[in-house]
């Protein structure tokens, strides 16, 4: 077996997973796997969450009667606020369930190949990973309010207590649930399948595209916005290979979403505090300015070329620090160490 450097032990997360994949007659490799995460990809994170939702809602107002809801012809965005986030909370923890559930039964895989990493490196992950998504939207905001792009002041307007409700609410989805949904599936189920597939560059390639490309179904999408979310998709993945730890994606999501809304103010990828009904309930009310190009607009800084420096810099950075790919194929050809006994990795409950 070829030398593998020690610093990167850390890869055996994250590659050896996917070793049996190589050995797949090449049609099942490059073609069907792939077609088949496609698959996996609509059934679980689109169709079966929205079809339990409505079912249930049919079943609540239609059949039984038990609630008087009037959801006919109607999307999330047509309803009250409050609801509507609900609403869009457990589809999100439906779909988490799903493609968990893909997982272990469609790939045969147990939850801890998705990548979550030993417990030290997971650990020193999920604090880079959070320095990274707390920092870099201070950044382009600095940068932003110093050539006039932003105006940002304390909140003028008392919150009130359904703005509290529909806060908490915002703060679990978007920091929470959303963050771990996406990464589980973009950098871990995702990721791994199309290493297994294709090779690393162009699993990490995908990823990042479709990850932007989803973005462009937000409101106020535009495609810098999108391109911009593809870079951060890039160098998530990056990230997740060079710590060895899913968490690194998770933290620098969560992070980047909590300090862009909640601290600074701005739209977070389209979506703001007044269409949300939590103007008051952020540290800082901001308002982007022109030009539109640096200051991402009604988008929010994810559309702002000064964001596309920054992610930039950091995708630089990491493939720096990336093994060589002798060392991460050596790594690949390595069956994961054992976990103490009486110790297992699981995904977060």
């Amino acid at each position: 077996m070829p030398h593998v450097n020690p610093s990167h032990e850390n890869l055996t997360g994250s590659f050896a997973v996917i070793s049996r994949d190589m050995n797949a007659p090449w049609w099942i490799r490059r073609v069907w796997r792939p077609v088949r995460l496609g698959l996996v990809f609509v059934a679980a994170q689109g169709l079966l969450p929205n079809l339990v939702v409505m079912g249930t809602a049919v079943l609540l107002a239609d059949v039984l009667g038990v609630v008087s809801f009037d959801f006919h012809g109607k999307t999330i965005s047509d309803l009250p606020v409050t609801t509507g986030l609900g609403i869009r909370s457990v589809v999100i923890v439906l779909a988490l369930g799903f493609t968990l559930a893909a997982w272990r039964w469609i790939e045969k895989r147990p939850f801890g190949d998705l990548g979550w990493g030993q417990r030290e490196a997971a650990r020193r992950a999920f604090g880079l990973g959070g320095a990274v998504g707390a920092i870099s939207p201070v950044v382009v905001f600095a940068g932003g309010l110093a050539i006039g792009a932003f105006a940002s002041s304390f909140p003028q307007a008392l919150p009130g207590a359904r703005g509290g409700l529909n806060a908490v609410i915002w703060l679990v989805l978007s920091c929470g649930l959303a963050p771990l949904l996406e990464e589980i599936w973009y950098r871990g189920y995702l990721l791994k399948v199309l290493i297994g597939s294709w090779g690393m560059w162009p699993a990490i390639a995908t990823s990042g595209i479709v990850f932007g490309g989803i973005h462009l179904l937000n409101p106020n999408a535009s495609l810098l916005g999108a391109f911009n979310i593809m870079l951060m998709g890039v160098m998530a993945c990056l990230g997740v290979i060079v710590t060895g730890s899913l968490w690194f994606a998770v933290a620098e999501h969560a992070l980047w979403n909590l300090t862009q809304f909640f601290l600074i103010g701005l739209p977070n990828s389209g979506f703001d505090a007044r269409t949300l009904g939590i103007e008051g309930w952020t540290l800082l009310a901001s308002r982007a300015k022109d030009p539109t190009l640096v200051s991402g607009g009604s988008f929010g800084i994810e559309a702002s070329v000064l964001t596309t420096v920054v992610e930039a810099l950091l995708i630089l950075f990491l493939i720096r620090h990336m093994p060589k790919k002798r060392d991460a194929e050596a790594v690949a050809q390595r069956p994961a160490p054992a976990e103490p006994r009486g110790h297992e990795t699981r995904a977060p409950q």
